[in-house]
């Protein structure tokens, strides 16, 4: 997901940094067998084939995808399929396509033919050109060590794509015009590190057109209604239906006792009264130790193109979010329902419930930029 968000959102080409090889691999590619005559097709879904979109990025080729998924020469194509036009690019794109498809082990066919019989055709609105984009990660305090960590081995180590370090403080005042995409681990307290003029230059780079992008934890900075880079909300633990009256009257009370001296007096009639009667305004939910729950893709939006319609996520600690409503971007994923939640873990029977249908990635244009939230580390430990 975040590599269609760096290469499908960017509209200005840059120059890129060089990473370090990664780690060698084995691995076996499906090359062509002969010279394509019109265009390489490179079949999205696997991190093979993002590799090869980061090979081919770095090497200059002109890349393309499709949103939609199509048919061609009687083989069907996902959404997200790479597109390499031979007309596009240079004399030796053939001898380039193959050493990639060999570094990347990304699977290659070549089509001599362009006539798509179902789906949109390699010219169509849903095609779009990918663009190098410069990466920046904030870095230091206050993101979490791992999860900084992870989400940089992923990309650069997993996905062979460079990535700048930036520690967060300087974020407040660097100029991130140089860069198309950016970061937020997981992480609590940005918006004590950042401070009012740091979520300012944020704000200010997102609308130019740049791509912000938070996971887990990070996003109670970007949902927090003070900030609100996101609509989404971070919620209190649910309430009790059957105490949800009660509980609505000591929270009047509460709130009395905030603006006068004295309170009116209550009869605390039972060990429930009493009970009820010490319980905080408003809590979180009880904190997941890791757990893997279940969660639908929405297959129209170009963030999950080629992505498998569900999810397995791992979820832990206690951030749960409100769904984004329509008129200010789209749930690109969310959990499934209670009865159908759970993949594989214990989970209490409260996070069951309060978790059902609520969104795991999410995605709000501002104006030319986006910013985007998974509620839940995707790089966890680069699983």
């Amino acid at each position: 997901l975040m590599m269609n968000v760096a290469a499908d959102t960017c509209s200005r080409m840059t120059s890129v940094r060089i990473a370090p090889a990664g780690p060698e691999m084995v691995l076996a590619p499906t090359l062509p067998d002969s010279n394509a005559k019109v265009a390489y097709l490179v079949p999205w879904g696997e991190a093979t084939a993002i590799r090869f979109l980061s090979h081919a990025l770095l090497g200059g080729l002109s890349v393309k995808s499709t949103d939609a998924a199509f048919t061609l020469q009687d083989q069907r194509f996902p959404a997200g399929t790479l597109i390499v036009d031979v007309a596009d690019n240079a004399d030796g794109i053939h001898t380039t396509v193959r050493d990639i498809a060999l570094k990347s082990g990304a699977n290659v066919v070549a089509v001599d033919d362009s006539w798509v019989t179902d789906g949109p055709n390699l010219g169509a609105n849903e095609v779009v050109r990918h663009n190098p984009p410069d990466i920046a990660l904030a870095w230091d305090e206050p993101t979490s060590p791992r999860s900084a960590g992870q989400t940089r081995f992923v990309i650069e180590r997993q996905f062979d794509y460079p990535v700048t370090a930036i520690r967060t403080k300087r974020l407040a005042s660097a100029n991130l015009d140089d860069y198309e995409v950016l970061i937020l681990p997981a992480g609590r307290n940005y918006d004590e590190t950042l401070g009012e003029s740091g979520t300012e230059n944020l704000k200010n780079w997102v609308n130019k057109g740049g791509v912000l992008i938070g996971l887990g934890f990070a996003n109670q900075y970007l949902a927090d209604a003070n900030i609100d880079l996101l609509s989404i909300r971070r919620e209190n633990a649910a309430v009790d239906e059957d105490r949800g009256e009660e509980d609505s009257g000591n929270r009047d009370a509460e709130g009395d006792e905030e603006l006068a001296a004295t309170v009116e007096g209550r009869i605390l009639e039972s060990l429930a009264d009493y009970q009820a009667s010490i319980e905080p305004e408003s809590a979180p939910p009880d904190s997941l130790a890791g757990v893997l729950i279940s969660a639908d893709v929405d297959p129209d939006h170009w963030l999950a193109a080629g992505v498998t319609p569900t999810l397995n996520v791992l979820a832990r600690g206690d951030g749960i979010y409100t769904p984004i409503r329509l008129d200010s971007g789209r749930n690109v994923a969310r959990f499934q329902s209670a009865e159908n939640l759970l993949a594989g873990g214990y989970i209490w029977e409260e996070n069951h419930r309060q978790l059902a249908y609520k969104p795991f990635a999410v995605v709000q244009p501002t104006g030319r930029g986006f910013v985007i939230g998974f509620t839940e580390d995707p790089t966890y430990r680069a699983y």
